[in-house]
């Protein structure tokens, strides 16, 4: 009886271990996969975060502008501006202080109502509306007799606001087809919002939400459709 006892033991013993381990492999597969999801989504979030970024961004060049002290009059004529800096029809005027200065176009010249200004900045991008007309009674001014004399041109790549109501107007239309234009796969969702400098904010729809939403928030500043730049903050989820 004592032997049985002990084989009886001996094969519990056997029977709990394998248990044991069979329950370690079942968590390790559980918490593994969890894991891997995670991570998965993780890097969901980040080629979201770069599409989006990619599709409301958009190019600006500027060129900075300053004028002798003989343009006295409120409203100056730049011969030739266009034709020396080859920027497009579609453009604006900053003052050195951020306001948009009223402006035109005729032919290559640039007419600029500078105020006291003489210094300014003019900026162009596809993102820009059409330029305006030429203004009346303008002072010419040439760079040539030193009229006006032209600084750094400047390459950059910003996000703009009329981008962003864009593709949040693609989001809420069609987002499907705005998946498929991103190439991200089936199961994985994303969403994005936007905040404006005073405090007002778009977000899109959470579509098909889980419970693990992953999400991430940057600090931006992005060109208004009058020209002007503020500061704001982008919003990235992913599920």
């Amino acid at each position: 009886m004592k032997s049985k006892n002990k084989k009886a033991t001996h094969v519990g013993f056997v029977v709990s271990f394998v248990l044991f381990i069979t329950f370690l492999v079942f968590m390790y597969a559980i918490l593994s996969s969890r894991v891997d999801l995670g991570n998965e989504k993780d890097n969901s979030l980040n080629y979201a975060k770069a599409e989006i970024m990619e599709r409301v961004s958009g190019n600006m060049t500027s060129v900075s502008v300053s004028i002798s002290e003989q343009g006295v009059q409120r409203c100056v004529r730049l011969i030739d501006f266009f034709l020396k800096t080859e920027m497009g029809d579609r453009f604006v005027v900053g003052s050195d202080s951020g306001d948009v200065l009223q402006s035109g176009k005729d032919g290559n010249d640039l007419f600029v109502e500078r105020d006291r200004n003489i210094f300014f900045r003019v900026y162009g991008s596809e993102e820009f509306n059409i330029s305006g007309e030429a203004l009346r009674n303008c002072q010419a001014l040439s760079e040539e007799s030193e009229g006006y004399s032209l600084g750094l041109s400047r390459d950059s790549r910003d996000v703009f606001e009329s981008k962003v109501l864009r593709l949040f107007k693609n989001y809420t239309e069609d987002y499907e087809a705005l998946k498929r234009g991103m190439r991200i796969g089936p199961g994985n969702e994303f969403g994005f919002g936007f905040t404006y400098n005073n405090g007002t904010e778009i977000k899109t729809p959470e579509k098909n939400a889980t419970i693990n939403i992953y999400a991430e928030r940057m600090s931006i500043q992005y060109i208004k459709k009058d020209g002007t730049r503020e500061s704001g903050f982008m919003e990235f989820v992913a599920w």
